[in-house]
């Protein structure tokens, strides 16, 4: 058992745990970092509707808002990842913890309500790349608790098509400003 949970602690951690750092900082960063500021960018552009520049001016400050919640999250997970990997018990622990955090922010994202197609629209994908964050920390969970490097796998992929979401969303802002 101990050579199996060390052989995985090495495959979380190589495989694992640095890809999903590597992947939560920029999903955990994208809504609320990508949305901040957008505002005065969107007021240079001419092709920008007043209505959509108005909605834009309007949700820069609520995704800001959320930025703690991002940050605050993103630093628990790294706390306990990468250089800072002490064992896996810890980090499921932490992951564990994370989820109904994570949720809660979900539905604060929800909460948030744009109201022209193109803002809606980029705020969609902010919230299904959450979504995906959160099922794969999900994964994750269940990959630590049964030492399963396949599930590990399985998690790294989920966070890579939430990394997807987030590219998505933030080109998605870019195109409006």
């Amino acid at each position: 058992m101990t050579q199996h949970r060390s052989r995985l602690s090495r495959t979380l951690l190589a495989a694992g745990a640095l890809a999903l750092v590597a992947g939560v900082t920029i999903g955990l960063s994208g809504c609320a970092t990508g949305a901040a500021g957008g505002g005065g960018a969107a007021s240079s552009s001419s092709a920008i509707t007043a209505e959509v520049l108005g909605d834009l001016n309007a949700y820069a400050p609520n995704m800001a808002r959320l930025g703690k919640t991002e940050a605050d999250l993103r630093a628990r997970y790294e706390a306990v990842t990468g250089v800072n990997y002490k064992d896996d018990a810890t980090m499921l622990a932490a992951v564990q913890g994370m989820l109904p955090d994570m949720d809660a922010y979900i539905a604060e994202l929800e909460a948030v309500a744009p109201t022209t197609t193109p803002v809606k629209d980029a705020h969609a994908l902010c919230i299904a790349g959450w979504k995906k964050q959160r099922e794969a920390f999900g994964v994750m969970a269940q990959a630590l608790s049964e030492q399963s490097a396949d599930l590990v796998t399985q998690a790294n992929a989920l966070m890579t098509e939430a990394n997807g979401l987030m590219s998505q969303y933030r080109a998605a802002l870019a195109a409006i400003k």
